[in-house]
């Protein structure tokens, strides 16, 4: 594998980590190699440090440097970095609304929230029933952003995994909006992302939201029916730690707060 030049490395790279850079310049040299080009590259203006060990580029013909883009930030910020919830949704082109403030990203290791340039970085665990069974990789595909190859949950997953916890979503009303820009969805995906999970409550509330979303979506029966043999069996809110009450399906145990929309084609 030929090695670029720094410069055209940080032509192509809009965000990076020292590792990257490391890699594609100066594979086999000392590690203070790279970093003494960078800090060149620094007082030259080319890059700029965002926090240890991740970097910005200068766009070519530009004065300074914009908003560097939370989605490739947030990729960068772990080795295994995986774009969840609305950034995922953002990654795939289905968002709503633009989150310029939070950006959240799946990762195996612990780590703390962090801010640059008044964006909050959310690193989340992966849900404990797939870390149990190693399937932190399930449901994850690249795309391409700024010429970047960044890792993000794909359609199935992302749908899962958002009205499993919507807070990092933006609400019920922000998942509906961004659910309803997917042209389809993989049902048999759903369910057996849905068994990995293996959560009654969640089982409920796919239920329920399929159900009201039958056309749009195509469900068949037979999807219906096996989320209902594994729905819970006590009432759940349709949106987590929601204690307002309202009516309850009962054939999903599942309780819809007052004047929530929950078919596709209802919202405004």
């Amino acid at each position: 594998m030929v090695m670029m030049k720094p410069g055209e490395f940080f032509s192509l790279h809009p965000i990076f980590t020292i590792g990257e850079v490391r890699q594609a310049c100066f594979r086999g040299k000392a590690d203070q190699t790279a970093r003494a080009r960078l800090y060149r590259a620094q007082r030259a203006g080319q890059v700029r440090r965002l926090k240890q060990g991740l970097y910005q580029s200068r766009p070519a013909g530009m004065e300074g440097f914009p908003p560097p883009s939370p989605l490739l930030v947030a990729s960068r910020l772990a080795f295994d970095a995986i774009l969840s919830h609305h950034s995922a949704f953002e990654a795939l082109g289905a968002a709503h609304s633009v989150f310029m403030r939070l950006a959240t990203y799946w990762t195996r290791s612990s780590r703390h929230c962090v801010a640059i340039e008044n964006v909050r970085y959310q690193p989340l665990l992966h849900p404990s029933a797939l870390r149990r069974t190693r399937r932190e990789e399930w449901g994850i595909e690249t795309v391409t952003i700024q010429g970047l190859d960044v890792r993000t949950t794909g359609r199935e997953r992302t749908f899962v995994d958002g009205l499993q916890d919507l807070r990092w979503v933006g609400g019920w009303e922000e998942f509906c909006h961004c659910v309803d820009k997917f042209a389809y969805l993989n049902l048999t995906q759903v369910l057996e992302y849905a068994s990995h999970i293996n959560s009654p409550a969640l089982n409920s509330r796919l239920g329920l939201f399929l159900e009201h979303n039958q056309e749009r979506f195509y469900v068949g029966a037979e999807v219906l029916e096996e989320l209902r043999k594994n729905r819970s069996s006590v009432p759940v809110p349709l949106i987590g730690g929601d204690k307002t009450g309202g009516k309850r399906e009962s054939s999903w145990n599942v309780t819809i707060p007052p004047n929530l929309t929950v078919a596709l084609g209802e919202l405004t």
